[in-house]
């Protein structure tokens, strides 16, 4: 249930942007047996689609993640029917030409350095991991190649357009390809995503009404257990402090959902400071003023409050 309010209180409040990418790489590469025999690579095109999601974390940090359909040429081959002298047994099929489509999950964390009000770039590195639809000779007659490796990617945004590159580097595959990966270019456009709101503040009141129903079912069990005691004063005892706890409880919920609060609008003015929404100055003070009363209303209280630079900006 933590893990869940945690959840609602990182993802929701934060301004999760879609990104509708496309890729396309040219490298030379083996296209079929005979040239791989002859050893004469060939300009070929490798490309692919998908959806990422750019998720801030804090300040110019964030996460990028999704998932992308590619589509590669490979050149695959059972290393263990190669003979000492490195040629591989063509006619008896164990190496194979054939273009397979991936699906391919990144997770990279990115730094976004605003250059221009409407200019920035996106500097990323992190693990992927990919499969391959196919029957792989280098497979063992299994179907499918797994690949897990590095992900570097760059990127240059004008507003909500964007190019880029970026460059797989295998760090393991269960297949053997005689055609190297090479950097791919990356285009995309990106939009705001509404419904990640309602995905964050439904795990955010899921997890919040979860802690408060485990610790009414702990406070509930620790009475019954002391009841055998018969003492009435002990009964009328543990009736005030289970209306003591409840009263507690109550408020250190309002304290987690201001803190949510606060997040948001500073997250708001993150994105708007940054360049990366439109904001008006009006709502900017708004948003600030807001900060400022809910930090100073816990402040009062004796409560520790989260006080960003953003609010005084």
């Amino acid at each position: 249930m933590s893990i869940l309010l945690l959840l609602g209180m990182a993802v929701g409040e934060a301004q999760v942007m879609w990104n509708l990418k496309a890729t396309g790489m040219l490298r030379k590469s083996y296209d079929d047996l005979s040239s791989y025999r002859n050893d004469s690579r060939r300009n070929t095109i490798d490309w692919g689609a998908g959806l990422e999601l750019e998720i801030p974390i804090k300040g110019r940090l964030s996460i990028e993640t999704g998932l992308m359909y590619k589509n590669h040429l490979v050149l695959s081959f059972d290393k263990d029917w190669e003979n000492k002298s490195g040629m591989v047994h063509y006619d008896h099929g164990f190496l194979d030409c054939l273009r397979v489509s991936f699906l391919e999950l990144p997770v990279r964390l990115t730094w976004n350095q605003h250059i221009h009000r409407r200019i920035s770039t996106h500097i990323g590195f992190g693990p992927y991991v990919s499969y391959g639809f196919g029957n792989f000779t280098g497979n063992s007659g299994n179907k499918g190649g797994v690949e897990v490796g590095l992900q570097p990617s760059v990127a240059f945004y004008f507003r909500n357009f964007n190019i880029g590159a970026s460059y797989n580097f295998p760090i393991y595959h269960n297949y053997h390809d005689k055609n190297k990966p090479a950097i791919m270019l990356t285009m995309g456009i990106r939009f705001k995503s509404s419904a990640w709101k309602y995905v964050g503040a439904t795990a955010l009141v899921v997890g919040t009404v979860g802690l408060g129903a485990l610790a009414i079912a702990g406070m509930s069990k620790s009475s019954d257990s002391s009841s055998y005691s018969g003492d009435s004063s002990s009964n009328s005892s543990r009736s005030s402090r289970s209306k003591g706890d409840s009263g507690g409880l109550s408020e250190q919920n309002s304290y987690n959902t201001d803190k949510a609060t606060y997040s948001r609008y500073d997250s708001l003015l993150s994105s708007a400071f940054a360049g990366n929404s439109s904001a008006s100055l009006s709502e900017i003070r708004d948003w600030q003023s807001k900060m400022k009363k809910l930090r100073q209303k816990w402040e009062s209280k004796g409560k520790s409050f989260p006080h960003s630079s953003n609010e005084d900006r």
